[in-house]
């Protein structure tokens, strides 16, 4: 899955022009018959890159998707 940052996004005020890419590997079909009104699956993404502005590229490092519930 991609995350547009900057102009990407739609942003026209903005130095930056990054994707995010986060993997969906990992969620199983167990994960997804598992998913019910209240529940959704859940990552935690750095934000900010080495260079101190938006994280972009592939997530590292990444630590999987979590069935939570609302």
């Amino acid at each position: 899955m991609y995350i547009d940052i900057g102009t990407y996004a739609g942003q026209s005020d903005t130095i930056w022009s990054r994707r995010l890419k986060i993997p969906l590997t990992g969620i199983t079909w167990k994960d997804i018959d598992s998913l019910s009104d209240n529940s959704m699956l859940q990552a935690s993404v750095p934000g900010t890159g080495k260079d101190g502005g938006p994280n972009c590229a592939t997530v590292k490092p990444f630590g999987g998707w979590h069935l939570t519930h609302a």
